[in-house]
């Protein structure tokens, strides 16, 4: 079922001013570090996934040099309805989707950096606004009249075509450096036709027609990605996609859904060449013996969260909203509910999103201990996640004032 906004999103402050600010801000700061491939930041958290080498080892130069594929994933927690209720949004296989895409460049055996960030409207436009990117992917729920990002808290943040169409245009999409877009979203044509009026040569999306199955979504993903990570344009990767969902023997209806992937491309030149067509979004990658993945930000300074954890949306998003309003938040409940689930996830949610950047330790006061061993259990665990943390980053370093 289609999910209806609480609100429009061009009611709130004009976010295309507000996102444009924050976007300054952010091409200062990644000025001052040196470039957003070889920021400390992108060394030390593992932001970027490269081949082979590390990112120090490639030097600055050539790292900056190296193209770049942006993936928002909207992962939002809750939604709010008309009324003020709170509900859970339908989980999305993520997961999933982001070890497609890391496999698809590892198997090609190429050095492409890959950004995996938090789909809101400011990292939209932030990546838009800096132009470092060659391709943008954006995963999430799809409707046939809006885009679901997240707010950064951890709801819905629905926004509608012409919103979005307003947000993007801000800049003016030909000079972004973009040279295509995957809106891998049910029903997300119509929103992918934003990013054609901002001037993106090239825009996948799914029609509005129906929904299409995961398996489809994810075998046409795979292939899509390893097609453009040896060289081809996006119209031959787009084709190579289709027929690979096509032939899948574990697709339903193969065929129908493999004509759900649409390919919207800028109007033709006089003499009928797109362009699209000129050249590849990752012409002559150097080989990488070893490429490997961006690591999580909360795998760093967290153990992970449980394997199964279903039906606590709405109460982790209580935790998360809490977290970033109170310096204290206490989760209670008896014993077995899934209190230090729900804590663990919160808190591997909010690291995810850059919130914390100096990290999170997690404390075990399961066994019965007099309080006032409370402050000393915490210097002992955050003495030992600094020292961890400066022995695994080359040059060491510290984490900063809120270690």
């Amino acid at each position: 079922a289609a999910l209806l906004p609480a609100a429009e999103a061009g009611d709130a402050p004009s976010p295309t001013q507000a996102s444009e600010a924050a976007a300054r801000r952010e091409a200062e700061r990644l000025e001052t570090l040196g470039g957003i491939l070889s920021s400390p930041l992108a060394m030390r958290r593992g932001d970027v996934g490269q081949g082979g080498r590390s990112l120090q080892s490639l030097g600055m130069g050539q790292a900056a040099e190296l193209p770049l594929l942006g993936v928002l994933f909207a992962a939002p927690l809750a939604y709010v309805d008309g009324a003020g209720a709170v509900h859970a949004m339908e989980p999305l296989d993520f997961e999933k989707e982001r070890e497609l895409i890391c496999e698809s460049v590892r198997e090609s055996g190429r050095q492409l950096g890959v950004r995996f960030e938090a789909a809101t409207t400011d990292r939209l436009r932030t990546l838009v606004t800096l132009g470092r990117c060659a391709g943008l992917h954006y995963s999430g729920h799809g409707d046939p009249q809006f885009l679901t990002l997240e707010d950064g808290k951890g709801l819905t943040h629905f926004v509608r075509t012409a919103t979005l169409a307003q947000l993007l245009g801000g800049g003016g999409g030909g000079g972004t450096g973009l040279r295509f877009v995957f809106v891998s979203a049910c029903f997300s044509q119509a929103a992918a036709s934003c990013f054609v009026e901002a001037g993106v040569p090239a825009v996948v999306a799914v029609t509005l027609s129906g929904r299409l199955l995961d398996g489809a979504a994810h075998t046409f993903t795979r292939a899509f990605y390893l097609a453009l990570a040896v060289g081809r344009t996006v119209r031959q990767a787009f084709h190579i996609g289709k027929q690979a969902v096509a032939a899948a023997p574990d697709v339903r209806q193969s065929a129908m859904e493999s004509d759900k992937f649409v390919l919207l491309l800028q109007p033709p030149r006089a003499d009928g060449t797109h362009a699209a067509d000129d050249e590849p979004p990752f012409p002559d990658l150097p080989v990488a013996l070893d490429w490997a993945p961006p690591e999580r930000l909360s795998a760093l300074c967290l153990p992970a969260g449980p394997d199964v954890f279903l039906g606590r949306n709405v109460q982790t998003y209580s935790v998360t909203s809490a977290l970033l309003e109170r310096r204290l938040t206490t989760v209670v409940g008896p014993d077995g509910v899934g209190k230090s689930a729900i804590a663990l996830v919160a808190a591997h949610y909010l690291i995810e999103r850059r919130y914390f950047a100096d990290g999170a330790v997690r404390v075990d006061f399961s066994q019965p201990a007099p309080s006032e061993h409370l402050p000393c259990a915490l210097v002992a665990t955050a003495r030992a996640a600094l020292a961890a943390e400066e022995g695994g980053a080359e040059g060491g370093g510290s984490l900063g004032q809120g270690a």
